[in-house]
């Protein structure tokens, strides 16, 4: 409501003004008008002329300090020991009987948020999707069910749902397998020190059809060495040796030699041969595509491609193809030397389907 403005003179009501009319006793009659004068009061919680008033009375006369009163509004009683002033704005008084015209004392317990419902007080509990501290008035919002997190990233997208009040209600994160009609995404990638081979466990699923390997500047610890490959199969997977792998590639050199060796029947795929173990050029760079390893209907078909520092002081490129000559589904890649341990970063990426 308009702020009250009331006299700096008060004086304390003895007797409780309890009805629509009639008398109320001061204590004393101290600063207030004339016997004559009609005018009105303000009657005050005890001890608190700032507060809201609790009544406001028309006084019509006054004998001593008895008073004739009539209320304004419908705030028709005032308990003993209220304290009583007299309102000097006009406008003030007008705008508190208009605004407590009809109106009753608030409704609810101790606690609760007081509404005004047409004119008819009551009180509530905050519930549903809040609560309310009604020592501070701290508003706390209840958990939607997502959580508090960091969703999406370079191969992730964030995943949401959404309830009826725009709440998100739950999120998590979602490979990103789209790429705009075939895109490569990376699935798995390891780097090696002075390891006996790169394994890849993962990387393999009915998500991709085809899967692109690739490494960077492989070393080996032995000289005159070949990168060999084999597969892996079912849970684990088991890495199979056996005589299930035919390849060939053709290799050239600078010096304008060449070689085209192959094998049938062989215990492992060689993608490239005779590798320097130098430590500065003894480095070996291939792309090999795996097609269907998923398929067991079909031999395994891989092609590739590569650069090597051979020992013999050449620089060597190779272009080759193999099968896993066998139609169990692949679920493993491992790369190794023929002997010896091998350095560098071999990455796996699959083709997305769409």
């Amino acid at each position: 409501m308009a702020e009250v403005i009331i006299n700096n003179f008060s004086t304390t009501l003895a007797s409780g003004y309890t009805s629509g009319s009639g008398t109320a006793s001061l204590t004393s009659a101290s600063g207030l008008p004339s016997a004559s004068s009609t005018y009105t009061l303000g009657i005050f919680p005890a001890a608190d002329a700032t507060a809201d008033p609790i009544a406001l009375l028309r006084v019509s006369n006054r004998s001593g300090t008895t008073v004739t009163v009539t209320a304004e509004g419908t705030d028709t009683s005032a308990p003993s020991g209220s304290i009583v002033v007299a309102v000097e704005s006009a406008l003030a008084i007008a705008t508190y009987v208009s605004e407590h015209a009809g109106s009753t004392s608030p409704g609810g317990s101790s606690g609760q948020i007081q509404y005004n419902n047409s004119s008819a007080f009551g009180g509530f509990t905050a519930s549903g999707d809040a609560t309310i501290n009604t020592g501070t008035g701290a508003v706390t919002l209840a958990t939607s069910g997502a959580s508090a997190a960091t969703y999406g990233d370079s191969t992730h997208v964030a995943q949401i749902a959404i309830d009826a009040k725009g709440r998100i209600t739950s999120a998590s994160n979602v490979a990103i397998s789209g790429g705009g009609g075939g895109g490569l995404v990376l699935l798995e990638q390891h780097t090696a020190s002075g390891a006996g081979s790169i394994d890849f466990t993962t990387a393999i699923s009915g998500s991709y059809d085809d899967y692109v390997f690739r490494s960077t500047n492989l070393t080996f610890s032995t000289d005159n060495v070949a990168l060999e490959l084999i597969v892996g199969t079912g849970a684990g997977p088991s890495w199979d040796s056996g005589a299930h792998y035919t390849w060939e590639f053709y290799a050239s050199n600078q010096a304008n030699g060449s070689a085209a060796p192959g094998a049938s029947g062989d215990t492992s795929v060689h993608i490239v041969e005779n590798a320097s173990n130098s430590s500065n050029t003894g480095t070996v760079r291939f792309t090999l595509d795996l097609a269907d390893p998923a398929s067991t209907a079909t031999y395994k078909a891989m092609s590739f491609s590569g650069v090597v520092f051979q020992n013999s002081g050449n620089y060597s490129q190779t272009h080759g193809g193999a099968h896993y000559t066998q139609t169990t589904a692949i679920t493993g890649i491992r790369f190794a030397p023929a002997s010896g341990n091998i350095s560098g970063t071999i990455r796996c990426y699959g083709f997305a389907k769409s």
